[in-house]
């Protein structure tokens, strides 16, 4: 169904590289997102994963549940995975729940996402999880190779760097895992893919904001607005000129500084001053 954007990965080599990543082990709790035929599914089941599959595809979906009929390490969900409720699918783990997990250090057992997912809709996944740290601790994703440089990217500057890139620094530490060629896919993609990981924060672990994290994230996106315009012009619409002004020399950043040259850390200097 080319308007679900479904390229299915069938390289087993792919597969198993992405839970490499993930270091999926037996008793770990998984989020799939989009598991198509099941080619990945089955890696997980096979390495003891407890598996919770969301399916936008109804015949995917029931086709999924009767392959694995039987196996109790599997929840299947058909259901469009940005109308799901995953706060209430994956609690928050507690100490009860790290007890119960026996890990000896006390620390709450947190789940993991392995996915294979469209493209059209990786940010808008990427919103969901990423500030979901307390119950995520790795999440494997097959992206576009174009936007994953995009977002890993460690230095401001590039002509690529985005609110998207501020947003994913300040949730989690990107990192790259391969490339992925498009022989890997039935039907093949038309871009080039590969596989890219984020280690989620914990909420303790965030960069502490004077604001909420959503007037955080508006105020990026306004500095952004118009990438060719130098960034205190951009920031006009949030605050007057000696406010701009005083906020630059406490980043000891040039007036004509733009929007993609100042890093995560310098966006919440600067929000915080403003």
């Amino acid at each position: 169904r080319r308007w679900l954007g479904q390229h299915f990965l069938v390289d087993r080599s792919v597969i198993l590289d992405a839970l490499d990543a993930a270091d999926v082990r037996a008793g770990d709790s998984i989020l799939e997102i989009g598991p198509g035929t099941g080619n990945l599914t089955a890696e997980l089941l096979s390495a003891g994963a407890v598996v919770t599959a969301v399916e936008k595809d109804r015949n995917l979906a029931d086709k999924l549940a009767e392959t694995f009929r039987g196996n109790e390490n599997l929840t299947v969900h058909e259901a469009d995975f940005l109308k799901w409720n995953v706060a209430k699918a994956f609690p928050e783990p507690t100490d009860a729940a790290a007890a119960d997990a026996a890990l000896g250090d006390g620390a709450p057992r947190r789940a993991k996402v392995v996915a294979n997912i469209p493209y059209n809709i990786t940010t808008d996944i990427l919103k969901v999880l990423l500030p979901m740290g307390d119950t995520f601790e790795n999440m494997v994703f097959m992206f576009q190779e174009e936007v994953a440089r995009r977002l890993i990217r460690d230095d401001a500057g590039g002509s690529d760097y985005r609110p998207m890139s501020v947003r994913v620094r300040y949730y989690s530490e990107p990192y790259y895992v391969r490339p992925v060629s498009a022989a890997c896919f039935d039907p093949p993609p038309n871009v080039e893919s590969c596989l890219i990981g984020f280690r989620p924060r914990r909420r303790e672990e965030y960069l502490p904001l004077a604001g909420t994290e959503r007037q955080f994230f508006a105020f990026v996106q306004t500095c952004f607005a118009q990438k060719r315009k130098m960034l205190k012009n951009n920031m006009r619409a949030a605050c007057d000129d000696d406010t701009i002004r005083d906020a630059l020399a406490t980043l000891n950043r040039p007036e004509k500084t733009r929007a993609q040259e100042l890093s995560m850390e310098e966006y919440v200097e600067l929000f915080n001053f403003v």
